[in-house]
C-alpha cells in the first residue's frame, strides 16, 4: 500500500514524494558454527557464518538440467545523493556534469529532477543553465534503483572478537564501498545491515566481478594498521584466474607501469608514465578443450585492474573480462594482426591524430544546446592524465556504447520526462517504474556477472587467511556451463 513520505534535505528543503515501498526492514541475525579449519585461519579460533534475513530467493534453477544461480533485488526506494564538486567540473553547467558524470540517467530525467526542485546546489534550488563552482555541494535526490545482485550470499569466514577484524569471502557482482547505482547491494552496507556490524573498515578493494578473500577490521585502530600494511606492499596476496590461451610455463613476472586514463570505465593501461606494478604469474594448468589456463597471480603492488591489465599485456587476457578480452572491442585490432599486448594497442597519439586531452571550453548555454545535449563522448580525455591516441579513444567509445546496449540506456535517454507529469508510455507502461517512470533494465545475465579472477590467499600480520577454489578453475568447467544460465527466468 503506497505511503507518503517526507524526505528533509540537510538543508531543511522537504521533497514530498509518493512511495510506493516501504523502507527494508532491519534483520535479525541466525549464527551457524562451523568446524575449526587450521589451513585457513592461522589464529585457530572457531569459523562461523551468518545467514541474515533478507527478502530473497536463494537456491537455483533448472535450465535443460543445469543449475543457475538467482538473483536477489533490492526494492527501489528514495535516496538523497550528496557529492561536492571536482575539480574537473569547474565551469561546466550542472545538467551537464550529472548527465555525464551519472550516466545511470539520462540528460531528460536531470532536467526533469531540476525542473521538479529535486536538485540544490549549497543548499539552495538549482537551475537548470547553473554553472558548477570548484567544491560546490550538489545534493540531488532520486528514486534509486539498483541493480541485482548474484544470490550468493556473502560468507563471513572467521570473526575475531578480541583483535577487532572479520575474514569474508565475497561473491562477484558485489561492490566493496556504496558507489554508482550500488548502496543497499554493496558489502560494506549488507555487512552492517544485514549482519549487524556496526563499525565496518574496508582497507582495500576488489573489484565488483572480482571474489574472494577480504579482511574487515572493526575497530579504527586495526584499520590503520592494516591500511598501511596494505599500502607498504607488506600484505601477500594470492590470486588465480582464467585466461585466454596457453600461458606460459614456469614463472612470469610482469613490472610494467599501469595508467588510469577512463574514469567512467575504470580504463587501465600500461604507459611508461603510469605508476611502477608487478605482478608475478605461474601457469597451473592448461585445458585445450576450452583453450584456457589457469593462473597463480601475485601482485606485488596494488593498482587498480593490476592483474586484469598485466594478463591483458602478456597476450592471455582474463577469459571472460568485459573490458580487457571483449571481443566486440579489440576484434578490430586482431583482426588488423596486432596483438591485445605488448604495444598492440597505440597509446601516444601522433601529429595526424586528434586527441581528447583537454578539458573543453565552458559553455553558458549548456542547458538548452541541443547539440550538447546530444553528445555522449566529450568528457573523454577529461581525466587522463597523458594525451589519449585516436585508437584509445576508439576503444573508450566503443566500451561505454557496449555498457550503455547492455543496460538498455539509449532507451533511456529517449525518454522525455516532463517536469509535472510522467512521460507518455503507452502501452509500454509495465517497462517503467509507476514511482518515478524510470525505464526498467533487463536482468543481467549469469555469466555477466563475474570475472574469472578469485581472491585466494591473503597473508598479513594477523595471520593467512584463505578461500575455496572457485568452481570455474577446476578441471571439470566448461563454457557451457558458464552460459547455461542466460535465458533462465530469474525469480525475485
Amino acid at each position: 500500500m503506497p505511503h507518503h513520505a517526507n524526505l528533509r534535505c540537510r538543508t531543511g528543503l522537504i521533497v514530498s514524494r509518493l512511495c510506493g515501498s516501504t523502507l527494508r526492514s532491519r534483520t535479525t541475525l541466525r549464527r551457524h558454527d562451523l568446524p575449526t579449519s587450521s589451513s585457513a585461519c592461522s589464529l585457530q579460533t572457531q569459523q562461523c557464518i551468518f545467514r541474515p534475513n533478507v527478502d530473497v530467493v536463494r537456491g537455483y534453477a533448472t535450465n535443460q538440467e543445469k543449475k543457475v544461480p538467482l538473483l536477489k533485488k533490492t526494492s527501489p526506494y528514495w535516496h538523497l545523493f550528496e557529492t561536492r564538486a571536482k575539480r574537473r567540473w569547474q565551469g561546466r553547467s550542472l545538467l551537464d556534469v550529472l548527465s555525464t558524470e551519472f550516466r545511470e540517467r539520462s540528460m531528460d530525467y536531470y532536467r526533469y529532477a531540476v525542473d521538479s526542485r529535486l536538485v540544490l546546489i549549497n543548499g539552495q534550488v538549482a537551475k537548470p543553465g547553473a554553472t558548477i563552482r570548484n567544491d560546490d555541494r550538489i545534493d540531488c535526490m532520486v528514486h534509486r534503483h539498483e541493480p541485482p545482485i548474484t544470490s550468493t550470499p556473502v560468507r563471513v569466514l572467521h570473526h575475531d572478537r578480541v583483535h577487532g577484524f572479520i575474514v569474508v569471502d565475497k561473491p562477484s557482482s558485489i561492490p566493496v564501498h556504496p558507489t554508482g547505482r550500488y548502496f543497499r547491494t554493496s558489502l560494506i552496507e549488507i555487512l552492517k545491515h544485514d549482519f549487524g556490524f556496526e563499525n565496518v573498515h574496508a582497507v582495500n578493494r576488489l573489484d565488483r566481478l572480482t571474489s574472494g578473500i577480504m579482511i574487515i577490521p572493526l575497530i579504527t585502530p586495526l584499520a590503520k594498521t592494516l591500511y598501511n600494511e596494505f599500502a607498504n606492499g607488506t600484505v601477500q596476496k594470492e590470486y588465480i584466474a582464467r585466461c585466454k590461451g596457453n600461458f606460459p610455463s614456469g614463472e612470469i613476472t610482469c613490472n610494467s607501469p599501469l595508467l588510469a586514463i577512463d574514469r567512467q570505465m575504470a580504463l587501465n593501461i600500461v604507459h611508461h608514465e603510469g605508476k611502477p606494478s608487478l605482478t608475478i604469474f605461474k601457469r597451473l594448468r592448461y585445458d585445450p578443450s576450452t583453450d584456457t589456463s589457469i593462473v597463480h597471480c601475485r601482485p606485488m603492488t596494488g593498482r587498480s585492474h593490476q592483474i586484469r591489465v598485466h594478463l591483458q599485456y602478456l597476450g592471455h587476457p582474463v577469459a571472460n573480462d568485459p573490458i580487457y578480452s571483449e571481443a566486440r572491442i579489440w576484434a578490430s585490432f586482431k583482426s588488423s594482426g596486432k596483438r591485445l599486448g605488448k604495444g598492440g594497442v597505440e597509446t601516444i597519439p601522433n601529429t595526424e591524430q586528434c586527441a581528447l586531452s583537454h578539458p573543453r571550453e565552458s559553455r553558458s548555454d549548456a542547458a538548452t544546446d541541443p547539440e550538447l545535449l546530444s553528445r555522449r563522448y566529450d568528457d573523454i580525455g577529461l581525466a587522463s592524465p597523458v594525451p589519449l591516441s585516436a585508437e584509445l579513444i576508439r576503444i573508450i567509445q566503443r566500451l561505454r556504447d557496449l555498457k550503455d546496449e547492455e543496460e538498455n540506456w539509449s532507451r533511456l535517454r529517449d525518454t522525455a520526462f516532463l517536469s509535472g507529469r510522467p512521460p507518455a508510455v503507452g502501452d509500454d507502461a509495465a517497462s517503467y517504474c509507476p514511482e518515478c517512470f524510470f525505464p526498467l533494465r533487463p536482468d543481467p545475465k549469469h555469466a555477466r556477472l563475474r570475472i574469472f579472477l578469485h581472491a585466494l590467499r591473503y597473508t598479513t600480520s594477523l595471520g593467512t587467511f584463505e578461500t575455496e577454489m572457485p568452481g570455474w578453475a577446476t578441471e571439470r568447467w566448461t563454457w557451457d556451463a558458464e552460459h547455461s544460465g542466460d535465458d533462465v527466468s530469474i525469480v525475485t
